[in-house]
Parts: C-alpha cells; structure tokens; sequence
C-alpha cells in the first residue's frame, strides 16, 4: 500500500513537470535550473523527482532500518547501474537511428565545428603571412 501511495505521488510529480504550464519566474534571471542555458531533460526531470522522494522516506527510521540490509543495498546499487546502461544503450540506439536516416549526431558536429575552426585559424594565420611576404605565391607550384 505504502508503495502504491509513492507510485501515485511520484507520478503527480513528474505531471507537474512535464505537462503544467511554466510559472512566472520570480527573478529576472532565466527561468529553470541557474546555471545552465538548456531546459531539463526528461530523465533529469524523473531523476530529481526520485532523489528528491529518497531523501524525504530516509528520515524514516522503518526505512533506515531496511536499508542497513545487505540484500537491499545489493539490489539498490545494481539498480543504479541498470540507469546507467539504460542510458548508454539509449545513446547507442539514437547514434544508429541518426545513421540510418543520414542525421549527424551531437559529438559529429562537435568534432565538425572543431575542425572548421582550426581551419580557419590555419587560414588567417597564412593570409597573415602571405600578405606581410608581399606577393602571393598560391600558382607558383602549379
């Protein structure tokens, strides 16, 4: 009973999240999580939601007491490690997904940006040598 009751709130937690509309800020700064420039994503969203319902039920002495249990620590860590491959296994569906219909994933544009950019760095500074010498000598080779 105990479980379905946290089930219901929890799930009323992630509706507030996900589906009310954004309230007014109460600063002039942006709104949403200070210090970052992108709006949460969804598993930090739920991720935020559990850790914030883990540290209200840890006050409870009934739940410190079954936590002292080996049985249920090992549980509990192998479920932290099962978010991680989640997430990994996400990551890899998604770079395949991008593949096959012919999108760049996140870190290809990353490393297309950086690229591009010691590009043209190596151009300016060759212009900048180029035009200090005096005349060009691009046709000189040819």
């Amino acid at each position: 009973m105990r479980f379905l009751s946290l089930a219901v709130s929890m799930s009323a937690d992630l509706y507030h999240c996900f589906v009310e509309p954004p309230r007014a800020a109460a600063s002039l700064t942006q709104a949403g999580t200070r210090g970052t420039n992108e709006p949460m994503s969804m598993l930090d969203a739920v991720k935020d939601v559990v850790v914030g319902r883990a540290v209200r039920l840890m006050s409870d002495p009934r739940i410190s007491r079954v936590m002292g249990d080996e049985r249920v620590m090992n549980v509990a860590m192998k479920a932290v490690g099962l978010g991680g491959s989640i997430k990994a296994e996400l990551d890899r569906a998604s770079r395949f997904a991008a593949g096959l219909f012919g999108l760049a994933t996140q870190e290809e544009v990353s490393v297309l940006r950086s690229t591009i950019q010691t590009l043209e760095d190596n151009l300016a500074i060759m212009e900048s040598k180029g035009a200090a010498g005096g005349p060009s000598t691009q046709g000189a080779g040819r």
